[in-house]
């Protein structure tokens, strides 16, 4: 497997690399900033990329969102040490496989590596980092720009009074399944059409 490891950090580049990709079975490429692995990204085949959030020039998720801009739909495994429910929404809006807060348990790594690589296209699947979200306990919808539910977390049941018979709101537009004023206000004026916390 062709692997792409994006950070700054020298240190997390060596360990990446030295510890957790050593085996024969990856071929590893590192490039030290966000502009540096699109570069290589654009350039080459890779099965994952595993890239940090905060650098300099373009972030991870920028340049995750460049890519799949571009057509690329390379997994992806993004990795911060500025964990919060926002980066973790804006990743899986982005198409993150995976995510994990540094410092993190190299064997959990391991094992998110193997998974998102023996993961193919999977239809109608769930990355570990939208049951991640799921299990937050703000409500989380997102929505595309007309309005529609792309994702609501099963905290988000808290403001949404209308669930249809079946409970599934995949599809439906918002101010269907909801009559909270407030929601509906801060959706409408919302950038980029998610939602982020409470709700009065």
């Amino acid at each position: 497997h062709r692997i792409l490891v994006v950070d700054d950090s020298v240190e997390m580049r060596d360990f990446l690399t030295s510890t957790i990709l050593s085996d024969d079975r990856y071929i590893v490429q590192e490039a030290a900033n966000g502009s540096g692995g699109m570069r290589l990204a654009l350039a080459n085949p890779f099965d994952l990329i595993i890239t940090d959030y905060a650098m300099p020039e373009l972030n991870g998720l920028e340049m995750v969102r460049m890519l799949r801009e571009s057509g690329h739909s390379t997994a992806v495994i993004l990795m911060t040490a500025e964990g919060s429910e926002e980066i973790a929404v804006q990743a899986l809006r982005a198409g993150v496989a995976d995510y994990f807060i540094k410092p993190f348990d190299p064997f959990e790594m391991e094992k998110a590596i193997e998974s998102t690589l023996a993961r193919a296209v999977v239809i109608g699947g769930r990355s570990p980092l939208a049951s991640w979200i799921d299990r937050a306990f703000d409500p989380i919808i997102i929505l595309d720009g007309a309005g529609h539910v792309l994702y609501a977390n099963s905290a988000s049941s808290l403001v949404l009074d209308a669930l249809p018979p079946d409970g599934i709101v995949l599809g439906l537009p918002l101010a269907e399944i909801t009559s909270n004023a407030s929601l509906l206000d801060l959706c409408s004026l919302a950038a980029e059409g998610f939602v982020i916390g409470e709700v009065p």
